[in-house]
């Protein structure tokens, strides 16, 4: 309880009922209110899917010289089955995979507000009989990655970085693919040539051979 008094004459009391909750760990995909964001291309969106908290910050920078470096930008990664969210590192069964939506939403780094940036996706795909594959990703279509840096694609452009940033990732069926997935998402600064992703905490899901 805080007691605020000014200098009138009689004073006059305002009494202030002040509660401090501290962050609950392991609580990084808590559910938190919906709100609107831009998706890089004119529109907003206000889905239950991208209103989850992002605590504590999750990200890695790659620096120009390929040095790791933090970042205070936070990244929140979502499966969904059915609108339904699902625990980072999900497995699901192949009946499941074949309403599977993955996206995201990044909370950019105060100092990178306002900034031109494209967005960048890259997906890690182990089959289950072992074979490791890479992929990134235009506007549209995920196509094969030499892991190559100066080869990742643009999936959105910013001319001027918002401070909320929504990811459509995947949409559809897949079920003909077990394996396990993983999905790094980030955004590249042009002028400082910085990728800033979320390399700490990357979205993770496994499809299994089970049917139910």
């Amino acid at each position: 309880q805080l007691v605020v008094q000014d200098s009138a004459t009689p004073p006059q009391q305002t009494v202030l009922h002040i509660i401090v909750m501290g962050n609950r760990q392991g609580n990084s995909q808590a559910l938190g209110k919906t709100g609107t964001s831009s998706n890089g291309k004119g529109n907003t969106s206000s889905t239950n899917e991208n209103a989850q908290s992002c605590e504590p910050v999750n990200s890695l920078s790659i620096d120009s010289t390929g040095n790791l470096v933090n970042s205070q930008a936070c990244f929140v990664g979502n499966v969904s089955l059915n609108g339904i969210l699902q625990a980072n590192g999900h497995q699901l069964t192949r009946r499941e995979a074949q309403i599977l939506r993955v996206s995201a939403r990044i909370q950019v780094a105060p100092a990178h507000i306002g900034q031109a940036a494209e967005l960048v996706l890259v997906g890690h795909y182990i089959a289950s009989t072992g074979e490791t594959s890479y992929y990134t990703r235009d506007e549209q279509t995920w196509f094969g990655w030499d892991e190559q840096i100066s080869s990742l694609m643009m999936s959105q452009e910013h001319p001027f970085l918002p401070a909320i940033v929504d990811v459509f990732i995947f949409e559809g069926d897949l079920s003909g693919m077990p394996g396990e997935f993983t999905v790094y998402v980030g955004y590249r600064l042009l002028e400082e040539d910085m990728i800033i992703y979320n390399g700490l905490e990357p979205i993770h899901f496994v499809v299994g051979d089970n049917q139910q």
